[in-house]
């Protein structure tokens, strides 16, 4: 079984809620250490009805880092200082809806003759989230622009331009001429390389399909910094799901991507195949799927098996069959089984067991629900190309939170 990372977290949280005639407040104050990112410190936020404010310290890997936002609204136009997550969503980014950046400055949201627009001027930032506070350091001077305006309920046109160390400015527009049917273009430029893409995405009762191609320069990016890394789509991208009957389903799709090597300053091309089908037959579930992808150069064949059934109302018996094999390299294989057990509506139980490379482990984990403390330990499996020599990656989450007196949860998690 691949090895397991441990991590402790322990966070203290306060709430105090105070109403004022016709508002109310709520303070919130959280503090503790992570081993995962060798962090300790902690935060304190103010919510009201049109204000947010947070700060946050303490040290991270050594270093003291600090971060703070507010955020005001003033009738429909909401104010920005402090530390921003700026969204960076092109309508083409079907396959990877989650494009941001990370300034430190002042910015404005709001909407003038039927546009709506995001603003926001100081300098990129490199974030560093834990799970007690975040903060944030100054990176090179930037401008932010976004624009949106809906021309008419199915056409929609979108610009962002991005000023820093390299200039980013993209246009793109969407159609979507049926219910469930959303065609979108964009292009123009990222961090001084071209950038062109076009996306289907089609829906209906018995077919999904998504589909995109880009056509980017080689060492294209939205934003040149550190962190976060963000890997951009490329070429062609597809993914197919058929409905045939009501008890089957067909996927097939491939996607590639370009990562962001920091070692070389240059973008690694990495791509993943893969073919599969989901059967119910009476009360089990049958499924499987097969893998073939290629990153760093080293090009991987995998499959994944698994079946599941409900033995009785309580008892649910889920087995997983893992294989892989790198081109000149030795193949590995892994063998899954867990068995829950619901006990009752606050408490379930689960025993699993692990052979891989022919070793045998033993597991157990279950979830226990009530108003003084809350449960949960479970296993679960993730497929990771770039893990070349062993892409299924066995993890264990483990999460306790217990109430406490008052406003005061304590919370730690792996």
């Amino acid at each position: 079984m691949p090895r397991v990372l441990w991590v402790c977290v322990a966070v203290i949280a306060v709430e105090v809620a105070v109403s004022r005639s016709a508002y109310a407040q709520v303070f919130e104050i959280n503090g503790g250490n992570s081993s995962l990112y060798q962090a300790g410190g902690g935060s304190v936020s103010m919510h009201g009805p049109s204000y947010n404010a947070t700060i946050g310290a303490g040290m991270i890997g050594g270093h003291f880092n600090y971060g703070a936002k507010v955020e005001k609204e003033i009738g429909s136009t909401i104010y920005v200082a402090g530390d921003e997550r700026i969204d960076f969503l092109l309508p083409t980014d079907i396959f990877d809806p989650s494009h941001y950046l990370y300034a430190r400055g002042l910015g404005v949201k709001s909407t003038w003759n039927g546009v709506d627009f995001i603003s926001f001027a100081g300098t990129t930032s490199t974030r560093y989230e834990t799970p007690v506070f975040e903060g944030s350091g100054f990176g090179p001077a930037m401008g932010y622009l976004a624009l949106r305006r809906e021309l008419s309920p199915r056409w929609s046109l979108r610009s962002y331009t991005l000023l820093s160390s390299q200039a980013t400015e993209i246009v793109s527009a969407q159609w979507s001429p049926q219910h469930k049917l959303v065609m979108a273009v964009s292009g123009g430029v990222g961090a001084n390389q071209p950038y062109g893409a076009a996306s289907l995405n089609f829906s209906r009762k018995w077919l999904d399909v998504l589909g995109s191609y880009v056509a980017s320069g080689r060492n294209f990016r939205r934003i040149v910094v550190s962190s976060p890394i963000q890997a951009e789509p490329e070429k062609g991208n597809l993914l197919v799901t058929v409905r045939p009957v009501r008890f089957l389903s067909l996927t097939a799709g491939t996607q590639s991507y370009l990562v962001p090597d920091l070692r070389t300053h240059q973008n690694e091309s990495s791509s993943v195949r893969s073919v599969g089908a989901n059967l119910q037959v009476a009360s089990a579930i049958l499924s499987g799927t097969l893998y073939s992808s290629s990153a760093l150069g080293v090009e991987s064949h995998a499959a994944a098996f698994a079946a599941s059934r409900e033995i009785t109302r309580r008892v649910k018996v889920v087995s997983n069959y893992m294989v892989n094999k790198p081109r000149a390299a030795t193949a590995s294989n892994s063998f899954f089984t867990t068995v829950t057990e619901t006990l009752n509506q606050h408490l379930s139980v689960n025993q699993s067991i692990s052979t891989s490379n022919g070793q045998t482990s033993f597991l157990y984990g279950g979830s226990l629900l009530s108003n003084l403390m809350t449960i949960s330990a479970n296993y679960e499996t993730f497929y990771v190309p770039i893990r070349t020599s062993s892409p299924f990656q066995q993890s264990l989450l483990l999460d306790v939170s217990l109430h406490l007196f008052g406003r005061v949860n304590l919370h730690g998690a792996t």
